[in-house]
């Protein structure tokens, strides 16, 4: 069975992923800890959201460093895959959408497999909708590595549901 880290286990999106790995092999804070041996897929979920209080330097520490240092990482353990979860504010000319995007940057080190969603807001209350419908239905789009959203938000069980068909 293929051993699957999460970063950002303890937040939202990564939450809810760990729950649903039954039987595989979930990471903790794969950062602090630094030991990525025998992971094939990374799910990185881990980073800094644009809460109020929060300031600019810690976006560039949590978004961007982190990533770098994880693809640093996953490249010297060998790392068959990192699925990076962005976002659709790197549109936009603030510092956390510019953070998302510099650590989109940051995978094109990565000699593996890399996948990137750039989503729109995460709806955490319906679970039961399924995502790979919504792709059918162009709500998303494909370019290249790049899953990006025609939809102003998507249900977190529509993002579980896809991330785990396609691990």
């Amino acid at each position: 069975m293929k051993k699957i880290g999460i970063t950002g286990a303890d937040g939202f999106i990564g939450g809810y992923l760990k729950t649903c790995f039954d039987g595989i092999k979930i990471g903790g804070n794969l950062l602090a800890r630094a030991k990525i041996d025998n992971f094939h897929t990374i799910i990185h979920c881990a980073g800094r959201m644009p809460f109020e209080g929060v300031r600019n330097v810690n976006f560039i520490g949590d978004n961007i460093f982190a990533t770098e240092r994880l693809v640093w990482l996953a490249n010297r353990a060998k790392v068959k895959r990192i699925i990076y979860l962005s976002t659709m504010a790197i549109y936009t000319l603030k510092m956390y959408g510019l953070s998302k995007l510099v650590g989109e940057e940051c995978l094109s080190e990565f000699k593996g497999e890399k996948i990137i969603f750039r989503l729109p807001r995460v709806n955490p209350f319906l679970l039961d909708v399924d995502f790979t419908k919504n792709i059918q239905k162009k709500y998303f789009y494909k370019e290249k590595n790049i899953y990006i959203a025609n939809y102003p938000m998507i249900t977190i069980g529509e993002l579980i549901n896809f991330l785990i068909k396609i691990i």
